[in-house]
């Protein structure tokens, strides 16, 4: 395992010394362990556990923009410094992955259409987005267009479904050459392939049987019919099936193509912090930062 998912995941060997199995190891012998078992177990490592923890913990004391999609909000709409931004909906969040606002849904201050976020005049030093990026159909536009709303010293912190956990369990992971292709030819419509297998492959959403079923034993899909086939494309010749899930991540795969994509000069992002899916759950938190500029 990398180590460097020990230099931004936050461990705390304190915390993760808890495990009754773990309490006799020293330091040295938790990082190992954490590293080699420990996030694919979903070990609880440091007081990250969930999304409310996670968004408790948000540097809130600048400029905060919300990134909406027909979700409720998750943060604070209260305060003075809080805004948000309407990009359009998308495929709605399964309702045990949404926290409830406690305050009603307001009319949002921004509202980007086609990806042009030069509409937005503001930075923000704190912008805030819940299964956004997965709906994206072209995550590189969606992150370079948050680069242009971060000061330097801005944080975009990201909600991310977990496909191993959810009902993309048995969907192939996004990987980067599919982002940069997508990227470069921006589609009207998504790809048949994907829409197909989003529309026939798809499981149940209940994250903790995800998890106490390791070795995929349940829930698997039947294979396609000819029924199924006909019914996707009519679908998709009548609608285009502009509404389905475009992105299927885990920290692992979302971390590489992070990497990629800030090698290759299409974001100024890095992973600040990257905190991994617990067990139980089906989704992990990023916070990305500006890169410091090269002289």
């Amino acid at each position: 395992m990398d180590i460097t998912y020990l230099d931004i995941s936050g461990f705390s060997p304190e915390i993760y010394r808890i495990s009754p199995d773990l309490r006799g190891m020293s330091k040295e012998q938790l990082i190992d362990h954490y590293l080699t078992y420990g996030i694919n177990e979903g070990r609880i490592y440091n007081r990250i556990v969930d999304r409310r923890s996670f968004i408790d913990s948000l540097d809130k004391k600048g400029r905060i923009l919300e990134i909406l999609s027909g979700e409720e909000t998750q943060l604070d709409t209260r305060a003075s410094n809080y805004k948000t931004l309407d990009i359009g909906s998308i495929t709605p969040t399964s309702k045990n992955d949404v926290i409830q606002s406690s305050t009603p849904l307001r009319q949002p201050d921004y509202k980007v259409t086609n990806g042009d976020y030069t509409v937005v005049k503001d930075h923000f030093n704190c912008i805030f987005a819940s299964h956004i990026l997965e709906s994206a159909q072209d995550p590189v536009g969606f992150l370079a267009g948050m680069v242009e709303l971060l000061p330097r010293d801005g944080s975009l912190n990201l909600v991310i479904a977990d496909k191993r956990y959810s009902s993309d369990r048995f969907i192939p992971e996004t990987d980067v050459f599919e982002v940069l292709q997508r990227n470069l030819q921006k589609p009207s419509l998504p790809d048949f392939a994907h829409v197909l297998r989003m529309k026939t492959q798809a499981t149940h959403n209940d994250h903790r049987v995800h998890w106490s079923d390791i070795n995929q034993n349940t829930a698997r899909p039947e294979p396609l019919t000819i029924e199924q086939f006909d019914k996707v494309v009519e679908e998709y010749n009548t609608t285009g099936c502009r509404d389905l899930q475009a992105n299927h991540f885990t920290p692992q795969s979302f971390m590489s193509i992070i990497n990629v994509l800030k090698n290759l000069g299409l974001i100024n992002l890095k992973i600040h912090r990257l905190f991994h899916t617990v067990r139980g759950s089906g989704e992990f938190y990023v916070v990305l930062r500006k890169n410091d500029p090269v002289n």
